[in-house]
């Protein structure tokens, strides 16, 4: 069953974690993660998620050479990662006030002009945009 959840969660998550495609699944079925997220209903569920994130992930970083600039990305996106599903769930227990855009865009700004001094970052492995199956994040290349 988690998995099937998972597979739901990720299908439109393919090179890149898709911030509105989750959104949508999440509020499909609200209450359900709503007890996931805040209560700690099913916890293997969080589990299993994560750990499909992260091997998607480490394919998506695969052709990069293991070093500094690498860790900081895994650094990045594991902060990243854990901001969004803690402002998924704030949203889930306010009763989903704002529109699922509003909140891709309100988390797509926080990251803004966070890249440093240089054009690789976690944030190349999300996608921010807000429609299925478009990409705006940029191929991570070495």
């Amino acid at each position: 069953m988690n998995s099937h959840l998972v597979d739901q969660l990720l299908q439109h998550s393919e090179g890149s974690f898709s911030c509105y495609a989750m959104l949508l699944e999440v509020k499909d079925k609200g209450a359900f993660y709503h007890a996931i997220f805040n209560h700690n209903k099913d916890t293997d569920l969080l589990f299993l998620l994560l750990e499909r994130l992260r091997k998607r992930r480490d394919i998506a970083l695969l052709d990069m050479v293991p070093g500094t600039m690498k860790t900081r990305i895994i650094f990045q996106w594991e902060m990243m990662v854990a901001a969004y599903f803690a402002a998924v769930s704030l949203w889930l227990e306010e009763g989903m006030p704002l529109e699922e855009e509003e909140v891709v865009e309100k988390f797509k700004a926080l990251w803004r002009n966070s890249q440093g001094r240089t054009k690789k970052s976690a944030q190349a492995l999300f996608d921010f945009s807000c429609e299925l199956g478009q990409n705006e994040g940029e191929e991570m290349a070495e």
